[in-house]
């Protein structure tokens, strides 16, 4: 029998005492992959939201830009 790995694609970001899985607040960020490689898939379980799908490299880039505007609001 081949050895089991444990791999965590999924996690649920969530106010505390919501449901990580039904709760309206929740956003989901999952790895995933439809053949062209690796990419992360933002969901939130609001009416009307639907979820962005960014590569490696576009998650790195929003994630520096969002840092350098938060920054620029931090100062004030």
């Amino acid at each position: 029998m081949s050895e089991l790995l444990q791999t965590v694609t999924e996690v649920s970001i969530h106010p505390e005492r919501t449901s990580p899985i039904y709760g309206e607040m929740v956003t989901r960020v999952t790895l995933s992959d439809e053949g062209g490689g690796y990419f992360v898939t933002i969901s939130q379980n609001q009416e009307g939201t639907g979820e962005v799908k960014l590569e490696y490299n576009e998650l790195v880039r929003v994630l520096k830009m969002a840092s350098e505007l938060l920054e620029v609001v931090s100062n004030d």
